[in-house]
């Protein structure tokens, strides 16, 4: 039989027990990364403050040195400093260098204290005196920027000297934090582009977060550039209450000057804010360009205007983001993460003075044959964060075709929920057709490389019917020379009559034909479509009317043809 140990037994075990524990090192609590955290935040509770939106942000941190207000560096990594010898330390604050250069504050930890350098990390020395500013971080905002260029701090790189102008300040750390926006309104504000692919298949609207994806060489940057052009001549354009920012990351001083220019050609510089973080900027200033940016388009959202944020390129802030994390005790950030975080930040929101303000995001992307594949497994899932994205086609620009957008795109893509009730009955019909000639396309192109003439197996001519949706893509990657109504009747025309008769090299003269056509022989008709309230559709007997017209304009075009090869 078992017994028990004597009680002196037992009393001298639980005595060894105790005294063995008191000389163990105490066991430190982790957690695990969660999708929520941000580059602010770090593993380990007894680390100090996580963020400056972290309950314990506030708290300031004691470390070993006499008066506590200047530290020294001890080492560096990266972009990132380590510094000791710091008192009072909080999350977020700015700290200065005796190279004269600043510092962010991103971990702190019982003895040092994980510094971002804001500016070239080679110029910071070891043991370099490193002196607190009791003051986060913060970014200056106002109208006043407009028309000037900045680096991603908000100081002016233009040579015209500080902004005159009354600015008001907010700290980095809250691009993170996404505004409260109200609830999403029945009707939608159109941003119009000239690009037959947005404003007909996937409009941009005010609020609304918007991606264009392609590799390094597409243009990109011209398809932002265009839509920003454009809003000089829209109709609906207010000059006092649109504005734009235009954020470069990571790209050469060559490329930068370019945009720059463009927007000073088409006299819309004095409505942009340019922030510039070009490739010698540094992985910190390139991780705060588009944070930069989400703090300067609240000013204007807050205050009941609208802004649109260009982010050009939003992969180098990604490849940032993962430079900090290497050097910080977080774990890598995930893609889509990094971009949720961003792209989050906007939307519709009651400006303090009544009136509702927006703020729109236009995301350029790398996907492919950059310094890093990193986004191509990931397309889908960054998708879900946008209302609308575009994939440019490199095929198709090799062709002279711009923006670029391949059909499959817009027939097999979700159909946009903020389409105009004027445009929805044309989008319909367009679609529809489209669809049905796109499925026939690719099943003979599938014919064609098992070696089967689709043709001789049809009992009639579908060759027009294959040959559509190819000249149908050259007829959308074109800069509308003409108002929204002209170019809907153009495409409705196109789908009714297939493009019989018409070569691709012919479809830039299209909607000039049509618009010459419909002047000729209906112009009452061409001046009710003009003066036809966007918000209200247009009923089915206008269609009869047009696909009448439509009918006529093909016939027109085969006997012009016929006339001339005799």
């Amino acid at each position: 039989t078992n017994h028990p140990p004597p009680m002196r037994v037992r009393r001298f075990k639980r005595l060894f027990s105790l005294e063995r524990a008191r000389q163990l090192p105490p066991r430190t609590p982790r957690r695990l990364f969660s999708g929520g955290e941000n580059v602010f935040k770090c593993l380990g509770e007894d680390e100090g403050p996580r963020s400056l939106d972290d309950e314990k942000a506030n708290k300031s941190v004691d470390h070993s040195g006499e008066d506590g207000t200047v530290g020294h560096v001890v080492g560096r990594q990266g972009c990132v400093a380590t510094v000791r010898g710091l008192k009072g330390v909080k999350q977020g604050e700015m700290l200065r260098f005796q190279s004269n250069l600043g510092g962010m504050v991103m971990e702190i930890a019982r003895k040092d204290i994980k510094v971002a350098i804001l500016g070239d990390a080679h110029a910071i020395k070891a043991d370099e005196a490193v002196s607190r500013t009791s003051r986060p971080v913060s970014i200056p905002m106002g109208a006043g920027y407009l028309g000037r260029i900045v680096d991603a701090l908000g100081n002016p790189l233009d040579g015209q000297g500080e902004v005159e102008e009354e600015l008001v300040s907010r700290p980095l750390t809250e691009a993170k934090n996404p505004p409260q926006y109200t609830t999403v309104p029945t009707t939608h504000e159109h941003i119009l582009t000239r690009l037959k692919c947005f404003d007909v298949f996937q409009p941009l609207v005010k609020g609304g977060r918007f991606g264009v994806f392609g590799f390094p060489t597409s243009p990109k940057s011209e398809v932002a550039l265009s839509i920003i052009e454009n809003q000089a001549t829209a109709p609906s354009f207010d000059a006092d209450n649109m504005h734009f920012i235009y954020v470069c990351i990571g790209k050469s001083q060559k490329k930068q000057a370019e945009i720059i220019e463009r927007l000073r050609e088409s006299q819309m510089l004095d409505r942009t804010v340019v922030v510039c973080a070009n490739e010698e900027a540094g992985d910190v200033l390139h991780y705060m360009a588009p944070l930069t940016g989400c703090l300067m388009s609240d000013f204007f959202r807050e205050n009941g205007m609208h802004s649109l944020v260009v982010l050009d390129e939003l992969a180098a802030h990604h490849r940032a983001y993962e430079s900090l994390a290497k050097h910080l005790n977080i774990h890598k950030p995930s893609i889509v993460q990094v971009y949720a975080e961003i792209l989050n930040h906007f939307g519709v929101t009651q400006g303090h003075n009544g009136f509702s303000g927006s703020s729109t995001v236009l995301a350029l992307v790398d996907t492919l044959g950059g310094k890093d594949d990193l986004l191509e497994p990931h397309t889908e899932e960054l998708s879900t964060f946008l209302d609308t994205a575009l994939m440019l086609d490199e095929k198709l620009l090799g062709r002279n075709m711009f923006p670029g957008i391949n059909i499959r795109t817009l027939v097999k893509g979700r159909p946009s929920p903020y389409q105009l009730p004027m445009v929805q009955g044309f989008y319909t019909r367009i679609l529809k057709t489209l669809r049905a000639t796109h499925r026939l396309h690719e099943r003979a192109k599938m014919a064609t490389d098992l070696g089967i003439d689709i043709q001789e197996e049809s009992d009639v001519d579908i060759e027009d019917e294959i040959s559509f949706p190819e000249k149908f893509e050259g007829l959308v990657n074109q800069l509308g020379e003409f108002p929204l109504h002209t170019s809907l009747i153009a495409m409705y025309f196109a789908s009714e009559s297939l493009l019989i008769g018409w070569t691709r090299r012919e479809l830039k003269a299209y909607d000039a034909e049509v618009h010459r056509f419909l002047t000729a022989k209906r112009p009452e008709l061409l001046e009710l479509l003009e003066a036809w309230p966007a918000d209200k559709e247009i009923p089915s007997f206008i269609f009869e009317d047009l696909q009448s017209l439509a009918s006529e304009f093909s016939q027109l075009r085969i006997t012009q043809l016929l006339a001339r090869r005799r």
